[in-house]
């Protein structure tokens, strides 16, 4: 049995809210008083869970009511509150549940509380969640992590708070970027399935309206965040996305400036967001940039201790010191801070120092004093950076230099300060030293080379190279040995240049004979080693031997020339013991090689000018040999040249003979069987013709019997009548002297056949007589006829002869015909490529009334005769044209001509008939070939 309450009026007069409950809590029926008292529609009711989560429901004690499925029990008096949709704050009210027997269903009533207990209840709840707000507030304050300034972890702490606080499924954090144009989420915080994530972005462009909004508000409480002007833009994609319908927003603001937001997001249905969980948003938000804060003062402290560590590590290992240096009014001074690094500069402590700066500046060289005092008043007066070098000596009686720099700064009670730094730079002065040394040897090297280069003797005067380097080394002299071998064999040493200092006096040596003097030093010097030292560090002999000339130390350097010790540079001081170091050796065997080259050039320049004589005198032998050579090989050249053009001229004539040979046999082969064939067919034929002429006489006479036989016997017997039908008598009698007529005029055109084909031929006129060249040409055109007429694609080709009024002309009637039948046949295969779509490239656009044409032209001028020829082919290109009475030269494939046709005409008309025989074509426009030959020839064969 289901209860039923729909049409009740007694159930709506209850003067208590009433609700029918389901199985699972859900509300079936709610009067009007129940839905007054809940500020709810019917429709919104019913099919809802009663006081289910999105009624926010707290119980009297403060605690949260999470189990609807309670009031499916029997309750009595249970005091519950429920936030009110429209303004969010508590109803009270006081509900009672009886669950009904048979059915699952339950009866539900509430009412009202009485308005002072409600207020009461109200205020203690207020009360109670500013408490748990403080108290969260305080915790997150007051947390390690936000002590630590552990960012990305408060991040975590504080959203997981503000989430379980107000009760929200999302809460996270946005921070501006760069150009203020979009927001990006640094942590995002989903409470359900109780995960952080990050990487989101809203830009402005899309939300101008909630962007404002953030700069002018303390909190942004959208309790209909698709309806309130502040959110309506969401509504399109964000909040359905993540099924949003409340926002509560509080602007971050650091050092004056709004960063970011703290969003609170519910999912629930729509919620009024009370002023304390406003106030509780713009908390959170704080706490945000209380934790950006001590992240950035964690960073710095960080860095200070870093950067505290460096400069400990930097005093520590730097090759100087760092110090302060105070110049006090009455003109007393003092160090208040110095580095470690002041015992390797100064052989003290700091604390040393810093008790007695007289103990530094005492140890200044007394000659650099002045100019150091001078320079710190310097700097004292004007305030600008400090900078001297000097030199000072150590307690231990080392020799340093040191280089200080500062920059000073006047205190408020008169004092000067300087923080600086001094370094030593010993070893950069020392170096200095060494390389303006270098430098100078260098020079001098430069200078000894460049004399030596300019040195236009044998390599026998070394004089003028001695003096730089007895200066540059500042030895009291220099000399320069050359080794020589007496008769015997035995060496000896001869002075070739010497250099001395003032008031130093040459020791005139000469001839020495050196295995007996130094022969421990010739030992040397032959390895191409040096020998170098004071003269107190030689043995006894070599001691004795420097002491008697004064010499204190010296320095030998042997010069090797093309591998061998050819001799030795010597510098000595007779002044000051003065050791040699490392850099003069080196530079000075630089210039003592620099000497063995010069004389290595020297013998190779002798050596060279002695086989350049040589060699001129074996070039002149050899050159006069060759000339004769030469000459009788030009003789022999011009010999044999002249064989080959001779030969070469015989091979021509010899090709051209046998080429007109074998055409003239062809062609006289060719006139043979003509000739044979036109006298073959001319008995035959001949017979026939005389025979058809009484033919036709006879059978004139036989048809007027039989016309006369109808006149006068017009009715024939049966078997005659049916036998003239049989054989249509009357189409007989019309027809048959029309084919003997036929016959007739084909007798006739074979006879016309027969003679021009022994016009054609004209065997018996192979010598030079007087001819109608018409009747040449014609012959020609009958031959090639059959070319004429059209066949396949090709177009019957017409001939226009434009024949003038010419003489007999004396010729060879056979060759010219031959000549003619060359050029027709030639034009003929022009106009047939071209109608192929060979030849030219650039072939002839003819029109359709256009017909393929050979023009024959004829004419007499002056005592000659000329025969034009010309087709409407594609034409030839000039370099074609060139070569085209060339022997064996053709533009046909393989196979398709011999190339001779136009190079034997070419000597037909020239040579036989002394005559002209030309060329005339352009591409597209066709060919024109010019014969011209004289009426009367003035040789005979």
């Amino acid at each position: 049995m289901c209860l039923s309450f729909d049409s009740s009026f007694l159930v709506q007069q209850i003067p208590v809210g009433l609700m029918l409950l389901g199985a699972n809590a859900e509300i079936l029926f709610c009067n009007a008083l129940g839905c007054k008292l809940l500020h709810r529609t019917e429709q919104e009711l019913l099919g809802t869970t009663a006081f289910g989560a999105n009624w926010q429901v707290v119980q009297a004690g403060e605690t949260a009511f999470t189990n609807p499925q309670l009031l499916l029990s029997q309750q009595e008096n249970l005091v519950l509150g429920i936030t009110n949709p429209q303004n969010g704050s508590y109803i009270w009210l006081l509900v009672n549940t009886q669950p009904q027997d048979h059915v699952e269903q339950t009866i539900c009533t509430f009412s009202h509380l009485p308005e002072q207990q409600s207020s009461q209840l109200s205020l203690r709840h207020t009360h109670t969640r500013l408490e748990q707000q403080n108290q969260v507030l305080l915790a997150l304050a007051k947390s390690k992590t936000m002590a630590q300034g552990d960012f990305n972890t408060a991040l975590d702490e504080i959203t997981e708070t503000a989430a379980s606080t107000l009760g929200v499924e999302r809460v996270s954090i946005w921070l501006y970027n760069s150009d203020r144009s979009k927001i990006h989420c640094l942590n995002l915080y989903e409470q359900t399935p109780n995960r952080h994530s990050s990487g989101a972005e809203l830009a402005a462009v899309n939300y101008p309206a909630y962007f404002q909004a953030l700069q002018t508000e303390r909190t942004i409480a959208a309790d209909d965040a698709y309806n309130d002007p502040r959110t309506y833009e969401f509504g399109t994609a964000y909040l359905p996305a993540v099924g949003v319908t409340s926002m509560l927003d509080a602007p971050i603001w650091l050092e004056g400036e709004m960063i970011g937001v703290v969003c609170h997001e519910f999912t629930g249905g729509v919620r009024h967001w009370t002023i304390e969980e406003q106030n509780f948003g713009g908390c959170v938000a704080d706490l945000v940039t209380l934790a950006m804060e001590a992240s950035q003062r964690q960073k710095a402290q960080e860095a200070l201790r870093q950067s505290e560590a460096k400069f400990h590590k930097l005093t520590t290992h730097m090759p100087g010191m760092i110090y302060q240096f105070v110049l006090h009014p009455d003109g007393a001074v003092n160090f208040p801070y110095v580095s470690s690094y002041c015992w390797e500069m100064f052989e003290l402590e700091p604390e040393q120092i810093q008790q007695n700066a007289e103990l530094v500046l005492s140890q200044i060289h007394p000659d650099d004093r002045y100019s150091l005092d001078e320079s710190i008043a310097i700097s004292a007066e004007t305030l600008q950076p400090w900078v001297w070098e000097g030199r000072f000596i150590s307690p231990s009686g080392k020799l340093k230099w040191l280089s200080g720099a500062s920059r000073p700064e006047k205190l408020t009670n008169g004092d000067i300060l300087w923080d600086g730094l001094l370094m030593d730079i010993t070893e950069r002065k020392q170096t200095e030293a060494a390389l303006a040394k270098r430098e100078r040897y260098l020079a001098i090297l430069v200078e000894v080379q460049r004399r030596l280069l300019a040195d236009d003797t044998d390599g026998s005067c070394y004089t003028h190279i001695l003096e730089p380097l007895g200066q540059a080394s500042g030895a009291s002299r220099v000399y320069l040995f050359e080794n020589y071998r007496d008769h015997s064999g035995q060496l000896f040493a001869y002075q070739r240049g010497v250099w001395c200092a003032g008031g130093v006096h040459n020791l005139a040596l000469a001839n020495l004979p050196l295995p007996e003097i130094f022969p421990h030093w010739i030992e040397l010097l032959a390895r191409g080693d040096i020998v170098a030292g004071l003269a107190s560090e030689f043995p006894q002999p070599e001691q004795t031997i420097l002491t008697t000339h004064h010499i204190l130390s010296i320095l030998v350097l042997p010069l090797m020339v093309n591998s061998e010790f050819w001799g030795f540079i010597g510098f000595d001081n007779c002044q000051e013991a003065r050791p040699w170091d490392s850099l003069e050796v080196d530079l000075l065997a630089a210039a003592a090689a620099a000497v063995a080259l010069h004389q290595e050039r020297a013998l190779a320049e002798k050596s060279l000018s002695q086989a350049k004589d040589e060699l001129e005198i074996q070039v002149e032998k050899r050159t006069k040999a060759l000339k004769d050579a030469n000459q009788q090989l030009l003789v022999e050249i011009a010999e044999r040249s002249a064989a080959q053009r001779a030969l070469q001229v015989s091979l021509e004539n010899l090709k051209k003979a046998q080429t007109q040979l074998v055409q003239s046999e062809k062609m006289s082969s060719l006139g043979q069987m003509i000739a044979g064939i036109a006298h073959e067919i001319n008995n035959p034929i001949s017979f026939i013709a005389g025979n058809l002429v009484y033919a036709n006489q006879y059978t004139s006479e036989l048809l007027e019997i039989l016309r006369l036989y109808q006149e006068y016997c017009p009715q024939p017997g049966a078997e005659i009548f049916k036998r003239s039908q049989e054989i249509d008598f009357d189409f007989l009698l019309t027809d048959l002297p029309k084919i003997l007529e036929s016959m007739q005029v084909g007798a006739k055109r074979i006879s016309d056949i027969v003679l021009s084909l022994r016009n054609f031929s004209r065997l018996d006129e192979a010598e030079m007589k007087r001819v109608n060249l018409h009747e040449g040409i014609d012959s020609t055109l009958l031959i090639l006829q059959h070319r004429l007429n059209s066949k396949n694609h090709n177009p019957q080709i017409q001939i226009i002869k434009e024949y003038g009024e010419l003489p007999a002309v004396e010729c060879y009637p056979g060759k010219l015909n031959q000549v003619f039948f060359n050029i027709l046949n030639n034009a003929i295969d022009a106009i047939e490529d071209s109608n192929r779509g060979e030849g030219c490239k650039n072939q002839i656009l003819r029109t359709k009334d256009e017909l393929p044409t050979i023009r024959i032209a004829t004419e007499l001028i002056a005592n000659n005769v000329r025969v034009r020829i010309a087709d409407n082919g594609p034409g030839i290109n000039e370099k074609v044209k060139a070569r085209v009475f060339d022997p064996f030269f053709t533009t046909k494939p393989v196979g398709s001509g011999s190339g001779l046709g136009l190079s034997i005409s070419y000597q037909i008309i020239v040579e036989s008939h002394k005559g002209i025989l030309s060329c005339a074509s352009k591409e597209g426009e066709g060919t024109e070939f010019c014969i011209e030959i004289p009426v009367w020839q003035n040789v005979s064969c």
